[in-house]
């Protein structure tokens, strides 16, 4: 097996976990990773951002990939299908439609075999109520890359799965609209277990301040901010597409979205109405140290008729500049029947892994570091 370079030692030696922004950069720079356009302006603290290239299908229906063959040959099926189509330039995506891209970046792993993948919608993209899956080559299930010794397969093509569902939006080559976490070994052992969290304080938060009792699970949290806000629901019509392409400016929030307001401050439930979506925040609050990554499980069948979301990864050094921390944001649809949520009903179960190596917090950067509720980085400040 070729031994890759890394600035911080050996890549054959590094311990099993979720890999950061230099271990990433090493494998762009010994050809793991191939492909993309901005290898630097890609890694970020625990995730890598994919990009789009400018091949496209428009889809009869949203498939999965297959353990036994590349996804290129899905593709070619006249049933799955209906056209290839190009977005080199601004391309109009129509709510309901899925499309698929190839992404630029495909993968070689003959040199990393206990590599794994495992994929996240980027938080931008979730909050326009976009659903983004990642589509590995010979993989079965949405969201993950297998490691080559597991599937066998050391040559992985990537394709990005996506279906606007509230807003039309014009898309082009080069933006990303998902991400990508790596992690040395089988993730499950680099998941932290109870015992092991005992040995990080200060995960998580409560609206006091004080460090919280439980870190398994976030729940909502309505009590309203800012005249009596408590989270943001979609509008049925709107203008115009929400244009993501490079070189676009912010646009009006009103234009897309109405608040969601207590009418009595008291109440400690909120309606959601079947088909719409809602952005709310959670009650507990991040601040996480430079060895821990974290996923969010959404709550689904115990919910009722709600699909709870939250895109994008929890990164380390999350709300950790910030003394009372960082809630989190999730994206809200109801279904079918109109439901009611209660302040404090638990939306999400979080899952903690160990970083192969501490992530810099000297770089932690980002919109939402100090977020309340707050919307998509395409849209302007609520006035």
């Amino acid at each position: 097996m070729k031994r890759l370079r890394h600035p911080h030692g050996d890549w054959n030696n590094f311990r099993a976990g979720v890999l950061n922004r230099w271990q990433m950069i090493a494998l762009a720079d010994n050809g793991v990773i191939v492909g993309s356009p901005d290898v630097s302006g890609a890694a970020g603290q625990s995730s890598f951002d994919l990009t789009l290239s400018d091949q496209a299908w428009l889809m009869s229906g949203a498939i999965k990939g297959d353990a036994s063959r590349p996804y290129a040959e899905i593709l070619s099926g006249a049933e799955h299908a209906q056209r290839e189509m190009s977005i080199a330039q601004r391309t109009r995506l129509h709510p309901g439609e899925t499309y698929v891209v190839r992404l630029n970046e495909r993968l070689n792993l003959n040199d990393t075999p206990s590599l794994y993948g495992a994929a996240s919608g980027k938080s931008s993209i979730g909050r326009l109520d976009i659903l983004v899956r990642l589509i590995a080559d010979y993989s079965p299930a949405y969201d993950q890359i297998p490691a080559a010794e597991d599937s066998g397969n050391a040559n992985v093509t990537l394709y990005a799965e996506i279906t606007p569902i509230s807003f039309p939006v014009i898309v082009a080559a080069g933006i990303s609209l998902n991400q990508v976490r790596f992690i040395q070994g089988n993730p499950a052992i680099s998941e932290l277990s109870d015992d092991a969290l005992r040995f990080y304080p200060g995960l998580l938060l409560d609206t006091a301040g004080e460090e919280c009792d439980s870190v398994d699970y976030l729940t909502v949290d309505l009590r309203p901010v800012n005249g009596g806000l408590v989270g943001y629901m979609a509008r049925r019509t709107v203008p115009a597409p929400v244009d993501i392409a490079p070189g676009t400016g912010r646009i009006d929030p009103t234009l897309y979205w109405r608040t969601v307001t207590k009418a009595d401050e008291n109440a400690t439930t909120i309606k959601v109405i079947p088909e719409r979506f809602y952005l709310m925040r959670s009650r507990e609050r991040f601040r996480l140290p430079a060895d821990v990554a974290v996923y969010l499980e959404a709550i689904t069948e115990a919910m009722g008729e709600l699909r709870v979301h939250y895109a994008g990864f929890i990164h380390p050094g999350f709300g950790y500049g910030r003394p009372g921390g960082t809630p989190l944001i999730f994206e809200i649809r109801g279904h079918n029947v109109t439901t009611f949520l209660r302040n404090g009903e638990p939306i999400g179960k979080l899952r903690y892994f160990r970083m192969s190596e501490p992530a810099d917090l000297l770089v932690t950067t980002g919109r939402y570091l100090h977020q309340e509720l707050t919307l998509s980085r395409y849209f302007a400040e609520w006035k």
